[in-house]
């Protein structure tokens, strides 16, 4: 494990921000009809993010963000994020806490609020991109921007690598005209096997919502998406990089190959954000 950056405090308010600002345009992506079917929900107070789709399973969908970034962590605010996973999101929903406000009290007010730790956390990376490093590789796989022509495409993929088949139209509607997001699709021949997404705010790149279609893994189609946002995102001036990954919590195993990937690619590792469920939340 590489060690953290110096300065952690400003990388981690920074790096939410760009996150949540991205994350926002996803919630606002979807037109009527399909927030009415996927139940999509939205709200900000303060530094934290709300999202939710009853619709749509999985915590890129449904998640309380940033949870405590503004150090205004109480048993009341805690509740209130219990309420919101319980009432806006589907079962087995996330909590997410940035570094700084995951210690002893943090948890202590958690578990008291029926809240567990969740067995993987996400690993938040860093690049300057003048430590870019070549990841061009003969993989046979190219990568292309996304399009209205394409867009169907793009949705189709990422769903299925997310294994979110119903949230298809909303991603696809996602990829277009969004305010500093590019989409991109990973291609093996002609068949689309992978699908990312760059969010430029400013100086700062956001490398996210990346997936590979079940059948075409480990075949590097990950890293040519990689690489392609990462020279993407030069070339518009941004000289810092985020990306995430999963990772198990202390004790609970091995590292994931998204995880390596990132590590290998030359990312250092910037902050941890533990995750923590409440896993009595039933689905309305």
């Amino acid at each position: 494990m590489k060690d953290p950056l110096p300065d952690t405090r400003s990388i981690i308010v920074r790096s939410e921000a760009v996150q949540r600002k991205a994350w926002r345009l996803l919630s606002h992506a979807a037109p009527p009809d399909l927030v009415d079917t996927l139940g999509i929900q939205y709200k900000e107070v303060g530094s934290t993010l709300y999202q939710g789709a009853l619709g749509v399973p999985g915590a890129q969908f449904n998640k309380v963000f940033s949870f405590g970034l503004d150090g205004d962590l109480t048993a009341s605010s805690v509740a209130a994020a219990a309420d919101w996973l319980g009432l806006a999101c589907c079962e087995r929903s996330l909590l997410m806490v940035p570094a700084e406000g995951s210690d002893t009290r943090v948890d202590g007010i958690l578990l008291a609020n029926r809240f567990q730790r969740f067995p993987l956390d996400i690993a938040i990376f860093h690049m300057d991109a003048t430590d870019m490093p070549d990841l061009s590789r003969s993989s046979g796989i190219h990568v292309g921007t996304v399009g209205l022509e394409n867009a169907a495409e793009f949705g189709g993929v990422l769903s299925e690598g997310l294994e979110a088949p119903a949230a298809a139209s909303w991603l696809a509607t996602f990829a277009i005209g969004r305010p500093g997001l590019t989409a991109y699709l990973a291609y093996e021949g002609s068949v689309p096997v992978g699908a990312a997404a760059l969010f430029i705010d400013g100086e700062w790149g956001w490398l996210f919502i990346a997936a590979v279609r079940p059948d075409y893994r480990n075949r590097g189609a990950q890293t040519a998406l990689l690489a392609r946002r990462l020279e993407d995102g030069r070339k518009a001036g941004v000289r810092t990089f985020n990306i995430g990954a999963l990772r198990p919590a202390p004790g609970h195993g091995d590292v994931f190959a998204s995880y390596r990937n990132i590590e290998r690619a030359g990312f250092k590792l910037a902050y941890n954000r533990p995750n923590y469920i409440l896993p009595s939340i039933k689905t309305a």
